[in-house]
């Protein structure tokens, strides 16, 4: 065959390939590509599995941070380690128990008769009056230790930063007759408390002590150190807000390092925790009064009626620690109706 009729052959061949791919790209059209996964444009409701504990701890009204016992702020004698578990020392000379008990109840059973444990309560035993303790069975414990009384501390107590409202499809509580739980027919439905005098205190972080960063507690007064270190200490600044029927009695109280460590006693005991002000014999606490009334507000701008409410709300719906889990269970539920819920 001639080597003419090769190359006539080739050069058809390349032509044809030529016109087939113009033909071809002419005609050609964007991919149509996903912009996200292809499972993802299939809508599935979520499951969400609810499991919650309800063990007898669930049923407390305190919960502590990381504190030193208030004992340790007295005088260099008591060697209380550093409180880390949660709960609450207190050891008084009045009321129901008059020994170092452990505290796990802010509101005593004579009224909550729904507690769990505790003085009063139906369930209770001899030895639940003591071991799990009832503060209110005990009210020189707040004399003793502020700190119970403030949300900084004890994260269960009610907090004035906060706004609580109450479970969806229920109302606000009443301040002269809050449940002890809002549920009807559980057992504290029927047990109502005005709350007309409830106090709370606001920490202010300004004092600390020797070796606190270190896990170490306080060794009395002569231990206290100048400026904040993060921990809830009882000589430190405070304001007590008390409110009362028609007005809010502030009272703020106030200590330095200098005041602290000038004190006229070097110790503190049972007759400090009582004067006014509060341990100025031995932290040198000075003391200022106001009061809120009428329109004024406080320092999250709200009315003595709007306090009232609030505190009612923490009470009714939130004061325990199962409380707060079905607050934040119903607020899931309410604002997502697509949920597949067990």
């Amino acid at each position: 065959m001639k080597i003419s009729f090769h190359l006539r052959f080739l050069a058809s061949w390349l032509l044809s390939v030529y016109f087939i791919a113009g033909a071809t790209t002419s005609q050609a059209q964007e991919l149509g590509l996903a912009n996200q996964p292809l499972f993802l444009g299939t809508q599935i409701d979520p499951n969400i599995f609810f499991m919650l504990d309800d063990s007898g701890s669930m049923d407390w009204e305190i919960l502590t941070v990381d504190h030193a016992y208030f004992k340790n702020y007295w005088d260099g004698g008591d060697n209380t380690s550093l409180q880390t578990d949660g709960n609450f020392l207190m050891d008084t000379t009045t009321g129901i128990c008059t020994a170092r008990e452990t505290h796990n109840y802010l509101f005593d059973g004579n009224i909550n008769r729904d507690n769990r444990y505790g003085l009063g309560t139906s369930t209770s035993s001899s030895s639940d009056n003591c071991n799990r303790g009832q503060m209110e069975d005990h009210p020189q414990g707040y004399d003793f230790d502020w700190r119970i009384r403030s949300a900084a501390m004890n994260i269960m107590y009610y907090n004035p930063s906060a706004t609580y409202r109450p479970w969806e499809g229920f109302p606000n509580g009443s301040f002269t007759s809050a449940r002890s739980n809002p549920r009807v027919g559980s057992d504290g439905y029927s047990y109502t408390r005005d709350l007309t005098g409830f106090a709370y205190d606001v920490w202010i972080d300004n004092l600390g002590y020797d070796n606190d960063a270190s896990g170490a507690i306080p060794d009395g007064t002569s231990s206290v150190t100048d400026g904040a270190n993060g921990l809830v200490d009882l000589w430190d600044s405070h304001t007590t807000y008390t409110v009362n029927s028609t007005s809010v009695s502030v009272e703020n109280l106030t200590t330095t390092f200098a005041s602290v460590d000038g004190a006229s006693s070097s110790t503190c005991n049972s007759g400090d925790a009582t004067d006014t002000p509060q341990y100025v014999d031995c932290f040198g606490t000075s003391r200022s009064t106001s009061t809120i009334s009428g329109t004024s507000t406080d320092p999250y701008g709200r009315t003595v009626a709007e306090i009232q409410t609030n505190i009612a709300n923490w009470y009714q719906y939130h004061r325990r620690r199962m409380f707060v889990a079905k607050a934040a269970i119903s607020t899931v539920i309410s604002s997502n109706n697509n949920f597949v819920l067990a």
